[in-house]
């Protein structure tokens, strides 16, 4: 099979990996590389990267309009276009161009958490279970026919980067027998009464908020790790705060409630910072960070 693979960011990875060895890769399209840092470093998408190393031809136009990236499609001449995280809202003719059209990978089952970042707002929702789902690509955001899905457990301990690492397997697994199994498969339609959507997470919003409930901030925490991080002003400076736990005001100590890093919560229960990176520092645990500003004193 012939496929035009898009996507950008480490999500995708397994996937590309996973087609290039059952199937023709005959271009991979990425976002445009980004300039950061105090030396204008130009960093490649992590899917530009494992293309390289795969050989195949990589593709990062500024435009996916007819005009500007037509040619590439009509000389690749892809029999499907799979898309996983690639960034953009790809164009109808985009999508109808290759005889088996598009498909695309999301990291929730649809229509539970269309959009962003649906792995970090399935941890700071409370959801117990999320997935991956195959669909078949609609110019409506993540609106297509379900091709296929596959459920995973969401940890008490997980984090986003823990679920990411997880589903990003389980998703190339998902593409892989969708494709194998073509012919087989009947779409079946999103029910739209069920829609929710999951919007990227801000900087301003990774703010820790005591007046919620404890089980609410743990989870917080939990679903900003590893970015953008959940912060906290803490003695007077901002931290970034990776790692928490949840005390039960009626299990409490006097040692609990008087620990600098122990907070109070809405529900009068309390939340403990375990693993804390102050400004211009590393993340440090509990109690190396309470140590280190007692031997200040």
């Amino acid at each position: 099979m012939n496929i035009l693979f898009m996507g950008t960011p480490d999500f995708a990875t397994a996937t590309l990996n996973s087609l290039a060895n059952k199937h023709n890769i005959v271009g991979v399209v990425t976002q445009t590389d980004k300039i950061r840092g105090r030396g204008n470093k130009i960093i490649q998408s992590n899917v530009a990267l494992a293309a390289a190393e795969l050989g195949l031809k990589v593709y990062k136009p500024e435009s996916l309009a007819y005009e500007d990236f037509g040619e590439v499609v009509n000389q690749s001449k892809p029999d499907i276009i799979v898309v996983v995280a690639y960034g953009r809202i790809l164009p109808k003719w985009l999508l109808e161009h290759p005889p088996m059209g598009a498909i695309n990978l999301h990291a929730s089952i649809l229509p539970h958490l269309r959009g962003a970042a649906p792995i970090q707002r399935a941890i700071i929702n409370g959801d117990t279970k999320t997935g991956v789902t195959v669909q078949k690509m609609a110019e409506q955001l993540d609106s297509g026919d379900v091709l296929a899905c596959k459920t995973l457990d969401i940890l008490p301990t997980d984090t986003s980067q823990t679920l990411f690492d997880k589903l990003k397997i389980i998703g190339a697994k998902c593409v892989e027998e969708v494709l194998d199994n073509w012919q087989n498969i009947t779409p079946v339609p999103q029910d739209e009464s069920k829609a929710t959507y999951a919007k990227m997470l801000s900087k301003a919003e990774a703010y820790i908020d005591l007046s919620h409930p404890a089980a609410q901030v743990e989870r917080h925490i939990r679903g900003f790790n590893p970015n953008p991080v959940a912060k906290f002003n803490l003695f007077g400076e901002d931290a970034k705060v990776y790692e928490a736990r949840q005390i039960n005001a009626t299990d409490s100590t006097a040692e609990d409630i008087n620990n600098p890093l122990t907070f109070k919560c809405g529900d009068g229960n309390y939340i403990h910072f375990s693993l804390v990176q102050m400004p211009g520092k590393r993340a440090m645990s509990d109690e190396e960070l309470l140590r280190g500003r007692q031997n200040k004193k």
